[in-house]
C-alpha cells in the first residue's frame, strides 16, 4: 500500500483520531472522513471505536499510510491498560460509554494555540478542566454553536470557519483535573491523602470516579444515587468530580460523612434507611470487583456502628469511635480499629478454637479459666477479647489430662457431651452435664 505524501510524526501525547485528522489536513484531503474510510476505519456511516474497542481493530492500512508501526500504542485502551479492561467487561463498557468522548470532542484553546494537536487525555469525558491553564475545556463552536466533531475537516477550524483557538474560556481550578492529569501521565508525586486511590490502576480509578459522580449527582437531586444511563449536566460536572475525589480523602472519614448526607440530609428516618440500603445494593452491583474491597469494608463498618445515629453522632471507647445511639458494639470492631488489641481473639473465635458454645465462654470467664484482655461495657453489656496464646495453652493443658493419644478432631462440645451423657442420667441419677464430664472415651472438651 502506498504511503501518504506527507506523513507527520505523532506527538508523544497525541490522540489517534486527532493524529489522523491532522494527517488528512496536511495532505489536503477535503474531508478527514475520506482518510478514515480509505484506512478501513469507517464502514458506511459507522466509525470504528478507536478509544475502548470491544473487538480487535485492523490498523494495518492506516499503519501503512502513515508509515508508523506504533499506531496501536495510540489507542486509548492501551494507555489505560488493555489487559485489565478486557478482563472486566462491565468496566470496559462503562469506560467507553461514560468515560470517553466517543461522539464529540473537547479542546483547550490555550493548548491548541501553543501547539496545534489533539491531546490523548482530551478523549476522556472526565477531563473537563485543563490543569495547565486552569480553564474549562470547550466542546462546541463559538461561531455556530455546533458540537466539535471528532472527524472534522480541520483540526483547528469549524466548518463554519471559526478558529477554535479564538474561543473564550472560563477560568477555573480543579483538584480532580490535576490528579487525573498526574495519573494519566504517570506522575510519581501523588498526594499521600489518597493512598488508597493511588494504589488503583488508571482504568479502575476512572471507573470508580464515574460511579462516585453518580453518587454525588444523586445527593444533589435528593436521591441516593443516579443511574448510569442518566446524563450529568457538564456545568455541574466540574464540581461533582472534585466532590467525588474528596470522598476518598482522609479515608474513611469523608466517606462516612458522605453516607450521612445520603441518609440523614433532611429526610425521614424510614426513607433514610431505605436510601442507605439501596445505596449499598448499588455499590455491590457496580463495584463488585476485588480492587474495591476497601469500599465494602467501609460500608460494613458504617453499618455496624453508625447506621441509626449517623457518623456525626458518636462517642469513643479506647480510641475507637462508636455511635451514640448504638445498641451493640462488636469485639471485632474494637480489635480491628484499635492497635493495642490487634492480636485479640473475639468471643466467637475463642469458642471456635476451644470447641465450645458461646455461653460456655462466659462461664469460663466467670470461673477465671480464661481471662479477657479487654472488656468495655456498652448499655451494660460486656464485649471482650481474648489472648490466643492463653486459649492454646488451655488446650495443651487438656491434652495432658486426656488418656491416650490426643486427637483434636475427636473433641466434642460441652453441649454435645451433655446430650450424650443424658442417656445414663435416669440410671445413675447424675445430670447430663456431669455425665458429659465423665465420658473420657469421647475426649469431651468439658474440663471445668
Amino acid at each position: 500500500m502506498e504511503s501518504l505524501v506527507i506523513r507527520p510524526l505523532p506527538y508523544k501525547d497525541e490522540s489517534l483520531r486527532g493524529y489522523i485528522v491532522r494527517a488528512s489536513e496536511a495532505n489536503l484531503y477535503p474531508d478527514s472522513k475520506l482518510l478514515f474510510r480509505y484506512a478501513g476505519l469507517q464502514k458506511y456511516n459507522k466509525f470504528d471505536n478507536l478509544l475502548i474497542p470491544d473487538k480487535e481493530i485492523d490498523l494495518s492500512k492506516i499503519r501503512g499510510l502513515l508509515s508508523n508501526e506504533n499506531i496501536a500504542d495510540m489507542l486509548l485502551i492501551n494507555q489505560l491498560g488493555a489487559k485489565e479492561i478486557s478482563h472486566y467487561e462491565g468496566i470496559r463498557f462503562h469506560l467507553w460509554r461514560y468515560g470517553t468522548c466517543a461522539h464529540k470532542q473537547r479542546i483547550c484553546p490555550k493548548c491548541l494555540t501553543e501547539t496545534p494537536y489533539h491531546r490523548d487525555i482530551w478523549e476522556l469525558s472526565l477531563f473537563i478542566i485543563c490543569p495547565i491553564h486552569n480553564c474549562l475545556m470547550v466542546d462546541n463552536c463559538e461561531g455556530c454553536g455546533s458540537k466539535i466533531n471528532p472527524y472534522r475537516q480541520s483540526l483547528l477550524r469549524c466548518k463554519c470557519g471559526f478558529d477554535y483557538r479564538r474561543s473564550k474560556v472560563e477560568y477555573k481550578e480543579s483538584s480532580f483535573a490535576v490528579y487525573l492529569y498526574s495519573r494519566f501521565y504517570n506522575d510519581e508525586k501523588l498526594p499521600e491523602k489518597l493512598n488508597l486511590i493511588n494504589g488503583l490502576t488508571l482504568c479502575s480509578f476512572i471507573y470508580l470516579m464515574i460511579t462516585a459522580s453518580r453518587w454525588i449527582n444523586g445527593t444533589l437531586n435528593q436521591r441516593s444515587m443516579t443511574n448510569f444511563s442518566e446524563s450529568i449536566k457538564e456545568s455541574n460536572l466540574a464540581y461533582i468530580l472534585d466532590k467525588s475525589l474528596s470522598i476518598f480523602l482522609e479515608w474513611p472519614l469523608n466517606f462516612y460523612k458522605f453516607i450521612d448526607d445520603i441518609r440523614l440530609n433532611n429526610r425521614p428516618e424510614k426513607q433514610s434507611l431505605a436510601s442507605y440500603s439501596r445505596f449499598k445494593d448499588l455499590i455491590k452491583g457496580n463495584l463488585g470487583y476485588s480492587q474495591y474491597d476497601f469500599i465494602h469494608e467501609g460500608l460494613n463498618y458504617y453499618l455496624l456502628n453508625y447506621l441509626y445515629s449517623g457518623f456525626s453522632g458518636s462517642f469513643a471507647i479506647n480510641n475507637t469511635t462508636f455511635s451514640k445511639n448504638i445498641k451493640r458494639v462488636r469485639a471485632t470492631t474494637i480489635r480491628n480499629h484499635n492497635k493495642a488489641f490487634t492480636e485479640g481473639t473475639t468471643r466467637k473465635e475463642a469458642a471456635e478454637i476451644l470447641g465450645v458454645g458461646l455461653d460456655q465462654i462466659d462461664y469460663f470467664v466467670a470461673r477465671d479459666i480464661i481471662k479477657p484482655i479487654h472488656g468495655p461495657e456498652v448499655d451494660g453489656n460486656p464485649y471482650v477479647l481474648f489472648n490466643k496464646d492463653d486459649l492454646f495453652a488451655l488446650l495443651m493443658k487438656i491434652e495432658q489430662k486426656v488418656d491416650g493419644e490426643f486427637n483434636p478432631s475427636r473433641l466434642i462440645t460441652f453441649y454435645n457431651g451433655s446430650v450424650r451423657g443424658s442417656a445414663g442420667c435416669r440410671e445413675t441419677g447424675t445430670s447430663g452435664v456431669e455425665q458429659g464430664k465423665s465420658r473420657r472415651s469421647h475426649q469431651t472438651l468439658t474440663y471445668c
